[in-house]
């Protein structure tokens, strides 16, 4: 088992409640990331999420955005 495995299953439990403190939810429970927080404006992303959207014209996942 390698390190990061052994590390977590040590104690599962005491890191699942961590995990759900600090977890910020939606009121529909959804997992969200509050406009407070840094990454809210994080635009590293953009430019290879934009490309992938155009690669020859079409994509899935550009079909997915609206």
């Amino acid at each position: 088992m390698c390190d990061s495995k052994k590390f977590l299953s040590v104690d599962k439990q005491k890191w699942r409640e961590f995990v759900r403190k600090n977890t910020l939810k939606n009121h529909n429970g959804d997992a969200v990331i509050s406009r407070d927080d840094s990454w809210f404006y994080e635009d590293v992303w953009d430019k290879d999420f934009k490309e992938l959207m155009t690669v020859n014209g079409d994509s899935p996942a550009g079909r997915l955005v609206r």
